[in-house]
């Protein structure tokens, strides 16, 4: 994974993708800021988990989203994600939104590369942690 390596993915945008619909807003047709979060991380991880080593996951460290200009059903949504800087296992990206009218937001989002194997037993742990509470 090198710094300027870049992605672009697509979406049309339904009534499923609405605010209304995923209870962040009360219009039935603009598209909801958490799927353009998730549209953000697709492409980043759909960007860089094709080029890390088998046995290893990107996991999400930060997203700082701005949404900028709305964005109603029947438009597409291009994604843009540019990895800017790699440091030891931290991936920086940098992620441009934009319909056919113009930018929709930006984000800056950190994921780190780590072992499957290991990550799992960490979520693992955690899960056992609950155990003890219920007690």
């Amino acid at each position: 994974i090198k710094p300027g390596l870049e992605l672009s993915l697509q979406k049309l945008i339904t009534e499923r993708d609405t605010a209304l619909e995923f209870g962040t807003g009360h219009i039935t047709d603009l598209l909801a800021t958490p799927l353009l979060a998730a549209l953000m991380i697709e492409a980043s991880v759909k960007l860089i988990d094709k080029h890390i080593p088998e046995g290893y996951v990107s996991a999400g460290k930060l997203l700082n989203l701005t949404h900028d200009n709305p964005t109603v059903t029947g438009m597409t949504v291009t994604v843009d994600a540019i990895v800017e800087s790699v440091d030891s296992n931290r991936v920086t990206l940098n992620i441009h939104a934009y319909d056919e009218i113009g930018p929709v937001g930006t984000a800056k989002h950190v994921r780190i590369i780590v072992k499957r194997e290991t990550f799992l037993e960490k979520v693992d742990k955690r899960c056992r942690s609950m155990e003890n509470l219920d007690r």
